[in-house]
């Protein structure tokens, strides 16, 4: 099916991207110490709408993780994080290595991957951390995302082979972005595109998985991004 999948364009994920959610899988890391987070999550919600995410809106242009989701790998990493997960790397780019401070992996093509908490206040040592691997980056109001089961999704990379995907439940991650876009103390090019990727979100909650953003609904959503629905 890899072939039909290619001539029909159905495969979107990078496939080094789409490798590393793999191996993480593999170990059995994905979805139980491991969420896929960020704009890489919007190839899971596409995937399980049956639609193509408009280019633009699968762009980023943070600066510290250069300058688009293809390149970037975010995960948050719950309780205690996967061991030695710049070893898992080296399995699938044996060029990944640790970067400065320990707080991202980088390979030779600039792809990087970090590590972040939704915890704001944990501690390295409370995350099983080992002295010679990454380092997990605290967060806060990142609660968010985590407090509603998981999504689980089938996308295909662009060789055309399907993997498994987990990312935080649609809802949370569309009430996490209209609460970025309205953060004043965010680039307001950071706040337009959060923005556009809510509004775009709540379509594909609502009208086309038929779930509801309805506060009665998601009891478990802090309150701070009930607010802003």
């Amino acid at each position: 099916m890899a072939p039909v999948n290619r001539a029909l364009q159905l495969g979107r994920m990078p496939n080094l991207l789409a490798d590393i959610i793999r191996k993480l899988d593999e170990f059995g890391f994905l979805g139980t110490k491991a969420t896929v987070i960020g704009t890489n999550a919007l190839y899971a919600y596409e995937a399980m709408a049956g639609v193509h995410i408009r280019p633009a809106l699968l762009e980023t242009s943070d600066a510290d993780i250069l300058w688009d989701a293809s390149q970037t790998l975010k995960l948050a990493i719950e309780n205690i994080r996967p061991p030695s997960m710049i070893a898992l790397l080296q399995k699938v780019d044996r060029s990944f290595a640790i970067g400065d401070y320990g707080i991202a992996a980088r390979n030779k093509t600039g792809f990087i991957v970090e590590l972040i908490s939704p915890k704001a206040d944990a501690q390295p040592e409370a995350t099983g951390l080992g002295v010679h691997d990454l380092e997990v980056t605290p967060y806060s109001n990142m609660e968010g995302l985590l407090s509603l089961p998981r999504f689980e999704a089938i996308p295909i990379d662009r060789s055309g082979f399907p993997f498994r995907i987990v990312v935080p439940d649609i809802r949370a991650f569309t009430l996490h972005k209209m609460w970025t876009s309205k953060q004043l103390s965010r680039q307001p090019e950071k706040r337009r595109r959060d923005a556009a990727q809510a509004k775009m979100l709540a379509n594909l909650t609502e009208n086309v998985l038929g779930l509801s953003l309805n506060e009665a609904e998601m009891a478990s959503i802090p309150k701070y991004l009930l607010s802003t629905s």
